[in-house]
């Protein structure tokens, strides 16, 4: 069985050596990576990792891919999946694809390599709880910080953090999937939403069956500097873009960052333990109360030249279904 990853960047120069030392040192198979045209030096920190022989593959993308309109990222996504079915068919070997952002940590239990514990998931896709990790109000200005010194704070448990939901459902993206013969025969028409958040599998919602949930620690509240200048170039690429779905995704983050830069946030986040005692409780939910799956995805599959995210921003989630935070 290989492990192999696959992420999109565009100026990840703050998280592009981190993240390639923490999933090699996990001991995946491979990386690939898409590079939407980076100005800074993310492309020549991954040529050093190719130069040393690690096992990165570097994947230029189209002009017309620049992180941008809501479809367009969609059909980056599919592209990508289409990309990772076609390596399989070729080395037909099983393979698990993980496909994280380049800001999220997967963490693998126990200290276990990735591949042992992913010998041990008889599914074909997995759950991930994500949190939003913050750096705390006396940190957060340090450009010491470093994308491997904030993983170390976050497992050291000196930092607050908050689960992330996706329309009031804990489980943020199902962004793992095993490929194999059997797989690929039985779901042979198999896509996904933009960001890997589902696969679909013949307008259906592929979910896990078992129990398996891993953590992801999701590198939200870097240094604000830092953080400022990755929302502005984000902006910048959206300039004059009509989608606005990603639009009010940034105005979000936005809030989030004043949030953040004023102290407010700091007092909603829990500690490190908190959060691992309400873990088991969001691992109850149940797909049925998921408004991203009954509601949203549904209205997606039924149009995807039609689909809004952003008419959703007034809707009651907590009137609709019984799940309460």
């Amino acid at each position: 069985m290989l492990i192999k990853i696959a992420t999109r960047v565009h100026n990840e120069e703050y998280f592009m050596k981190t993240f390639l030392d923490y999933y090699l040192g996990l001991e995946v198979d491979e990386i690939h990576i898409y590079d939407s045209f980076s100005t800074d030096k993310t492309d020549k920190i991954i040529n050093t990792y190719i130069k040393k022989s690690k096992p990165i593959i570097k994947i230029n993308l189209k002009k017309d891919y620049l992180h941008r309109d809501y479809f367009e990222q969609d059909r980056l996504c599919n592209e990508i999946l289409n990309y990772a079915i076609a390596d399989f068919q070729e080395s037909k070997k099983e393979t698990w694809w993980i496909f994280p952002d380049i800001d999220e940590f997967i963490r693998i239990p126990n200290n276990r390599k990735i591949k042992d514990h992913f010998l041990r998931i008889k599914d074909i896709c997995v759950r991930f709880l994500f949190i939003d990790w913050f750096l705390s109000p006396d940190l957060m200005y340090k450009d010491t910080i470093t994308a491997k010194k904030f993983l170390d704070l976050i497992y050291n448990k000196k930092l607050k953090g908050e689960y992330l939901f996706l329309w009031n459902d804990p489980f943020y993206k199902y962004y793992a999937i095993k490929l194999d013969t059997g797989v690929l025969s039985k779901y042979n028409k198999i896509k996904t939403l933009s960001g890997f958040h589902r696969f679909i599998v013949r307008n259906e919602i592929l979910y896990p069956s078992d129990n398996s949930i891993l953590i992801v620690d999701h590198l939200r509240g870097i240094p604000y500097p830092k953080l400022k200048l990755r929302i502005d170039d984000r902006k910048e690429l959206l300039k004059n873009q009509s989608d606005d779905w990603v639009l009010e995704h940034f105005k979000l983050v936005e809030e989030k960052v004043r949030q953040y830069k004023e102290g407010v946030l700091d007092k909603q986040l829990l500690t490190f333990y908190q959060l691992e005692k309400n873990k088991n409780r969001l691992t109850e939910f149940s797909e049925n109360d998921s408004i991203f799956d009954r509601i949203i995805t549904q209205d997606f599959l039924r149009d995807p030249l039609d689909f809004r995210p952003s008419k959703y921003r007034n809707y009651d989630f907590n009137k609709r279904h019984n799940w309460k935070r």
